[in-house]
Parts: structure tokens; sequence; C-alpha cells
């Protein structure tokens, strides 16, 4: 979507939201996971966004509470200027289980809007 930062009146693409797939492995429930976020432009550069449960949910809203393998988690950030994705940014991801810490995967991508 297009989004305009502060009294600019330059219009920049941004990524609304984004899914991680479930690839393999135990199905854990979604209340204990937490996804943080980094991207290398834009509001939120070098900015650690920690996503709460409400921003985070199983695509296809089947409102199950379990992420199982072939699930994808679809991560919606907060509507703020510092934790929108501009388009072109690499986004460093990792998902964390909320009661050890533990990471339990990790990885970047580029952000392109559809």
């Amino acid at each position: 979507y297009d989004w305009t930062e502060g009294a600019e009146t330059t219009t920049k693409k941004a990524v609304k939201e984004f899914g991680i797939a479930h690839k393999g492995g135990d199905a854990i429930p979604l209340k204990d996971i937490q996804i943080t976020y980094v991207t290398d432009s834009g509001g939120s550069m070098g900015l650690l966004n920690i996503l709460e449960t409400e921003q985070i949910s199983i695509l296809g809203d089947t409102g199950e509470t379990m992420v199982s393998t072939g699930d994808i988690i679809k991560v919606t950030p907060k509507d703020w200027a510092d934790s929108k994705i501009d388009a072109g940014s690499v986004v460093t991801w990792t998902i964390s289980h909320t009661k050890t810490g533990g990471v339990i995967a990790k990885g970047e991508f580029i952000a392109l809007p559809m």
C-alpha cells in the first residue's frame, strides 16, 4: 500500500504484511511465539520491532491456535511509521519461543509490494 511519511508529499511503497512458512518440526501454539524484525531502510531502520499476538495469525484465518508443518504465519506489522516496511528493504526476522527465549527460526527477505 502507499503511505506518506510525515509532512512530505513523496509517496512510498510499503509492505502491509508478510508470511513465514513452517516447513517442518513440531507444532507450536501461536500464543507461544514472538516475531521480531529489523529492516535496512525506511522508518524502522535499525529499530527492533516486536510483534504481539494480535499481529500474528495463521494464513487463511482458520481460527487455529497451533502452527503446524505446512502452515504460513501471517505477520501484520502495526500501522505506525516506524514499523512500516519500505519496498526494497532487506528484512531480517526471528521467531522466538516466548516461554524459553529460544530461537525457533530466523531468516531474511527483500520486501516487494504485491
